[in-house]
């Protein structure tokens, strides 16, 4: 399960690096890095955008924005994950969230999706240590606007409790990139 987890986290840095103008960073995660990628075949979406209050992160509506969504396989199970990625100067804040998730998503259809907080993982930097380890339900619903992007809404906040506790707060919605 390790393994997966690691894995996960490698593909969720490469997707939110590629693409998405964000530069070659590692945040301190020595042990998964950030790899910098060129997926030149993408088009970037222009609406993507992140608003957060606990951290104080938000970015867009615009094209620079790095804010991913991924459904794909890994060791033959299906996840959903949600990436986002600071892309001011300082590079201060990231935020990766995913699960295992088997179903799939109709246009304009909005799709609750709720987990118990051993269910999902969550990795929030925000310049210090890396928080994670949720104790609260993840509460979303997610729409598929295009083929290419969804609006991910979160109906409640994320308390985190290691190193120390934070609870995640969002303001709005993250639109982000299918990939």
């Amino acid at each position: 399960m390790k393994n997966k987890a690691y894995s996960l986290i490698i593909i969720l840095a490469l997707i939110a690096s590629a693409g998405l103008a964000c530069s070659q960073t590692d945040y301190g995660e020595s042990d998964t890095g950030f790899a910098s990628v060129d997926f030149t075949e993408k088009t970037i979406e222009a609406g993507k955008q992140y608003s957060f209050s606990i951290p104080a992160e938000s970015c867009g509506p615009d094209a620079g924005c790095a804010a991913v969504l991924w459904q794909g396989t890994l060791d033959d199970e299906t996840y959903l994950a949600i990436a986002v990625n600071d892309s001011h100067a300082d590079k201060n804040f990231y935020l990766k969230i995913y699960f295992p998730y088997t179903g799939s998503f109709t246009e304009a259809v909005p799709t609750n999706i709720t987990k118990a907080s051993t269910d999902y993982t969550v990795k929030l930097y925000t310049g210090g240590p890396i928080y994670s380890d949720p104790t609260s339900t993840l509460d979303i619903t997610v729409t598929r606007n295009s083929d290419t992007q969804y609006t991910v809404q979160f109906n409640s906040s994320i308390d985190l409790t290691s190193p120390g506790p934070i609870t995640l707060t969002p303001t709005g919605t993250i639109v982000a990139q299918k990939y």
